[in-house]
């Protein structure tokens, strides 16, 4: 399957209680550390996860953190850290779990316990004075494989997506 057939592949197709499940996580999202467009505004609020697949399901693996977002050269003049952690609240409810599930059903890609996966939860935040920064710039954050789900968007304009083959 190509990328343009396989765009719009998940689009529409997460059941919408995990969806609303999903949502009440984002509230509770810590600030990044770093002021990507150094204005004095902290745009992004995220907090991480990694997991492994047992076989039967997704296990939350603390030691796997490691493998994704390492500091990279926007990060410079900053103290680069890893996001904060998913919330106990987020693992109890296994709402990543099937988070993970649910996309990989309807993905193309082998999946299985050869990888690893990481799940990072971003808020991206702006008021009149200040525009969010949702990345920056051309990353990879250590993923062989990014499927970026958008949740919601209030007061949004535009947007573009970059997709790039890995070097």
């Amino acid at each position: 399957m190509s990328y343009l057939e396989f765009r719009s592949y998940i689009l529409g197709r997460l059941p919408p209680p995990l969806v609303e499940r999903l949502k009440l996580h984002f509230e509770d999202l810590e600030l990044d550390v770093i002021d990507y467009k150094d204005n004095g505004f902290r745009s992004r609020a995220r907090r991480f996860g990694a997991f492994a697949f047992t076989g039967t399901s997704f296990e939350h693996d603390p030691s796997l953190l490691d493998h994704f977002n390492q500091p990279k050269t926007f990060h410079t003049n900053h103290t680069a850290r890893h996001p904060a952690p998913l919330t106990e609240a987020a693992l109890a409810s296994r709402v990543c779990s099937e988070l993970l599930e649910a996309v990989l059903a309807f993905s193309p890609l082998k999946w299985g316990p050869d990888y690893i996966y990481g799940i990072n939860l971003i808020r991206v935040r702006a008021d009149d004075q200040h525009m969010g920064a949702p990345a920056p710039g051309l990353h990879q954050d250590g993923y062989d494989y990014s499927c970026h789900i958008n949740i919601a968007r209030q007061n949004v304009s535009g947007g573009t997506s970059i997709l790039a083959e890995a070097p």
